[in-house]
């Protein structure tokens, strides 16, 4: 407010004093009717206050005594003071009744003394046919303003000359990103704005979703401009994700209380810190990789997000997530995996022009037989895949013994077998148990899982024994067969010999029988 000396005192005539009276507050008006030669190019309602915000201390006692007595003259106009929050609708109430107006009244309302709605003959008038602002129901009655999307300023009922309402409207917006969703990681800055005629002097307290007050001394969250801005760095999911509270008091009262949600989207984390998850295998082993967004897509359905699996920066595969999906994760299998296949796999999410990253280090353990000269003899092996953890451990149990390898694992780690029964390599992390594998030996003979070791002597002489069966039976099957032929060829033949000497015999018995006949 300008000093007392730097305008005409009749700036101050015409604006309302607000008195204390008791615990309610008084106000005196200049009417417009009454004072429109000079008042009609000025607001009808202007609200000074004695506690709060500061009174012009220069005004001296004739002029104040003057406004007095004036205000006494003149009816009592009731300015109220609205907060309301941006882009929410809003109904200033219009008692008509109180006047009993005729129906040939003209009721209409004034923003910034400007017309912008008028009812008059059963017909409403628009000072702007494209404006959303409406009577509530003029044809009953009802002349109340309904506001859709609400402008700050001064609002006036009024019929025909006499002001039946007045209104001084503060609009608060909270402003930030453009964006719906942020990703985990970005950047964000909150903006209280204020929207009125006459700035007010108010406090404003932010607090989290997890119910925190900003005190402005956490690094995570800065405070600038009066507390008016809130400055979120590295947006975590744990502590950011949803609706952040602003409140504003006026001379210490709750005014206006608004939220505003903040939508992070990011991976579930495997741990409290920021290394790569861990993710343990055997040889031979089904695996899948799998990254678990922190979000429900189900109940996102205006959000496409784009997912790709790489390794070593060389694209393996990608995939398509939308509120379409059952489940809320990028996977990648790998089927059988082979010791070759560790290493240190990239999971990427991709909103519109942004990504985010994430990567799972695959250690894969595989284990094997080295054969000794010794007959009877050989050396287990357990080997992992670099890098593993500086605190990994291979162990190997038998026989409720256990040998434990100790410092770094740049080669495997073996143990001479001597004697037969179960063995175990036990994979272990801090002494935690990642992963385990048993071997069986019996006679000389390794097994684990599924595959088979032996000796080189076994080897070769399991391999003369078989190419010496493979010559026999070369050798034996075309010997049978051709037996077999030559049985069957004199079989013939003494069958043939038999039916020919029955033909015969039968053919003398013939001739004999006649002779005897004759004789």
């Amino acid at each position: 407010m300008e000093q007392a000396g730097t305008e005409a005192p009749w700036t101050y005539i015409k604006q309302s004093i607000q008195v204390r009276a008791a615990s309610s507050w008084g106000i005196i008006s200049i009417s417009h009717a009454q004072g429109k030669d000079l008042l009609d190019k000025l607001p009808v309602c202007h609200t000074y206050r004695r506690n709060g915000a500061p009174v012009n201390m220069i005004l001296n006692t004739v002029l104040v005594s003057f406004i007095l007595q004036l205000g006494m003259m003149l009816p009592v106009l009731e300015c109220l003071d609205i907060n309301i929050v941006a882009h929410k609708p809003v109904i200033l109430s219009c008692p008509v009744h109180a006047k009993k107006p005729q129906t040939s009244n003209k009721v209409f309302w004034k923003h910034n003394q400007k017309d912008i709605i008028k009812y008059t003959e059963g017909r409403v008038f628009k000072g702007d046919k494209s404006a959303t602002y409406t009577f509530v129901n003029a044809d009953n009655g009802n002349y109340s303003l309904n506001l859709i999307n609400p402008e700050e300023g001064q609002y006036i009922c009024k019929v025909e000359e006499n002001i039946l309402r007045t209104y001084d409207l503060t609009v608060w917006e909270i402003t930030g990103s453009q964006q719906k969703y942020f990703l985990q990681g970005e950047s964000l800055t909150l903006s209280l704005k204020q929207h009125a005629t006459v700035m007010k002097e108010v406090k404003v307290k932010w607090v989290s979703p997890n119910k925190v007050s900003v005190t402005g001394e956490e690094s995570h969250w800065q405070l600038r401009n009066n507390n008016q801005d809130l400055h979120i760095k590295n947006l975590e999911f744990e502590k950011d994700h949803g609706a952040w509270g602003c409140h504003i008091f006026l001379d210490n009262v709750l005014i206006i209380s608004h939220n505003v949600n903040v939508n992070v989207i990011g991976f579930l984390k495997a741990s409290a810190k920021d290394d790569d998850e861990m993710m343990f295998a055997v040889v031979n082993s089904n695996v899948t990789l799998s990254c678990l967004l922190n979000i429900n897509l189900q109940d996102q359905k205006d959000i496409l997000l784009n997912g790709e699996w790489l390794k070593d920066n060389i694209i393996l595969g990608k995939e398509n997530i939308s509120s379409s999906n059952s489940t809320s994760s990028l996977d990648k299998k790998l089927p059988k995996v082979q010791f070759e296949d560790a290493g240190r796999y990239q999971c990427r999410l991709k909103l519109e022009n942004r990504q985010l990253d994430k990567f799972i280090q695959l250690v894969v353990m595989k284990v094997f037989l080295e054969p000794s000269s010794e007959e009877g003899k050989g050396t287990l092996c357990c080997q992992v895949s670099a890098p593993a953890p500086p605190t990994t451990q291979l162990c190997w149990v038998h026989a409720n013994t256990t040998n434990c390898s100790h410092g770094f694992l740049d080669s495997p780690f073996c143990h001479p077998v001597t004697t037969t029964g179960l063995w175990r390599c036990d994979l272990k992390v801090k002494n935690e148990e990642k992963r385990s594998v048993n071997y069986s030996t019996v006679k000389e003979e390794v097994t684990a899982m599924g595959d088979h070791a032996f000796p080189v002597t076994e080897v070769l002489s399991g391999a003369g024994v078989t190419l010496l069966l493979l010559i026999i039976v070369g050798t034996l099957v075309p010997a049978c067969k051709m037996i077999r032929r030559k049985r069957q060829q004199v079989k013939r033949m003494a069958l043939a010999k038999q039916h020919l000497l029955a033909k015969r015999t039968c053919q003398c018995q013939r001739e004999l029988t006649n002779d005897y006949y004759h004789t």
